[in-house]
């Protein structure tokens, strides 16, 4: 939803760059998730997101992170892996990313996270009627099949009962 927000209010955008912070993640949570919903996920990111990743960013990160990348390259566009860049340093990370465009829990020099993300919960608060009016404005699938699958019934129920001299 937030996605959703930004494009309404700034318009398409050049390009994202997402970060994932390793902090804390063990081989459990390599386990805990089936390889199919981590495909379901990629695929999604790649072939459906409304956003353009640009560069993709593990700061933090063990060696478990690193083996899970290499556990998912088979299922990985070349592309994709261009632009994934493993971190285990903030020097490293503050490379390619300014410290001013970096939450101060990082290191960086932007606001906090809790700040962040309490300006986002305000920008939502205030973004919501026109969210529910955009969705509105969008289809229901869900209503649309329902409607094909009575239609195909009407046409066979009346196959059904057509009698040929």
């Amino acid at each position: 939803m937030t996605v959703s927000r930004l494009q309404m209010e700034q318009g398409t955008q050049p390009g994202f760059i997402l970060v994932y912070d390793g902090t804390g993640y063990t081989f459990s949570h390599v386990l805990r998730n089936p390889l199919s919903l981590v495909k379901n996920y990629i695929q999604f990111g790649e072939n459906a997101s409304s956003i353009r990743v640009t560069e993709i960013h593990f700061i933090n990160s063990s060696s478990i992170v690193k083996k899970m990348i290499n556990l998912l390259k088979p299922l990985l566009d070349k592309d994709l892996m261009k632009m994934m860049t493993i971190h285990t340093s903030a020097e490293a990370f503050f490379k390619n990313i300014p410290p001013t465009r970096v939450p101060e829990d990082y290191g960086g020099t932007a606001q906090t996270m809790a700040e962040l993300h309490k300006e986002n919960v305000d920008q939502m608060k205030k973004a919501r009627l026109e969210m529910l009016g955009q969705e509105k404005l969008c289809g229901n699938d869900i209503k649309k099949e329902a409607t094909k699958k009575k239609s195909e019934k009407k046409i066979e129920t009346s196959f059904r009962h057509l009698e040929l001299d």
